[in-house]
């Protein structure tokens, strides 16, 4: 998968260095939906107001998010209308097929016989110098014109990049403000809500919580990229079909976790990317780099019990002589 640019960062220890996957550059543009629907603070205030008891609800927030939900609608409407002229489409090409492979299939067979009649050689001259070419201006035809321009009319509205990382954000700021926990909110299934009366659930894909992890990790807020990273590999752990590669997710995982201290966890996941991805070189420097500071850190560790041990020795001895 590819990565996009950034500058890199890197601490730099005895000729080491741990490096980490790419940031995604965002801009933030909090009103940018409302001056499309007229609602104040943009979908981010929208998703979180979606969030309030009813009575606190913004009207116009569900004026914006019901409009985008027709919009959508009327897109898929014209997305099926486009399909059906397609399969109209192929349709009189594959009779035209099937009649033209049974009739030459007779044809090859004697074509002294066949051509013998009048009436198959003029045929076969009229299809070859016009029903072929009819046939051609068939397949080159574009049913696609009109659901083209439907979607090119209607994405003037369309949420853009930003809107989309304002979404993402308010979901994680709800994690937080109802302390759910990612399985929670992957699976739908959110506690103190009666699912009999939400029958519209929604489960997250692995790509979902891929992404949501990458809006934290732009945001440095490393505790919420492991938290959906975790979530992204125990979906993909347990066989779910989705273009997100493994090793992107253990890159930005290993990272995370290091950033929060835990040295173990991260070499850990480094170890797990380069099983994946044995090449990886982010991961294979990285892992030089876990190594070293956790040998010196271990080190650090028995020197000073080494010294703990010594004062008591000392003190031990001193309390005998007197």
């Amino acid at each position: 998968m590819d990565m996009p640019e950034t500058a890199s960062r890197w601490t730099v220890q005895q000729g080491l260095k741990v490096t980490y996957p790419p940031v995604t550059c965002i801009r933030e543009r909090g009103n940018a939906v409302s001056v499309k629907y007229g609602a104040e603070g943009g979908v981010c205030a929208a998703l979180d107001q979606l969030y309030l008891p009813l009575q606190c609800r913004s009207h116009d927030v569900f004026l914006m998010m019901t409009d985008l939900l027709f919009t959508e609608k009327d897109l898929v409407t014209s997305l099926k209308d486009y399909i059906k002229a397609e399969e109209s489409k192929l349709e009189q090409v594959k009779q035209w097929a099937e009649k033209l492979d049974s009739l030459t299939l007779t044809a090859t067979q004697d074509p002294e016989g066949f051509l013998g009649h009048p009436v198959n050689a003029f045929k076969l001259m009229k299809r070859l110098n016009t029903e072929w070419g009819d046939l051609e201006n068939l397949v080159l035809k574009d049913m696609s014109q009109r659901f083209i321009s439907n979607l090119t009319i209607l994405r003037q509205n369309f949420p853009n990049k930003d809107d989309e990382t304002g979404a993402a954000k308010a979901l994680l700021r709800l994690q937080d403000t109802y302390k759910l926990d990612t399985h929670s909110i992957s699976t739908g299934n959110l506690p103190g809500v009666d699912q009999g009366k939400l029958p519209y659930k929604s489960t997250m894909t692995v790509e979902d919580c891929f992404e949501l992890g990458k809006v934290a990790y732009s945001e440095s807020d490393y505790h919420h990229t492991e938290l959906w990273m975790a979530q992204a590999l125990r979906q993909l752990d347990e066989g779910e079909e989705t273009e997100v590669d493994a090793a992107a997710v253990l890159d930005y995982l290993s990272y995370s976790v290091y950033q929060q201290g835990d040295l173990e966890t991260a070499l850990d996941y480094t170890r797990r990317l380069l099983l994946l991805d044995p090449d990886h070189q982010r991961a294979n420097g990285n892992l030089k780099y876990f190594e070293y500071q956790l040998a010196k850190r271990r080190e650090a560790e028995e020197g000073e019990k080494a010294k703990e041990d010594g004062m008591r020795e000392e003190g031990r001895a001193e309390s005998l002589s007197r």
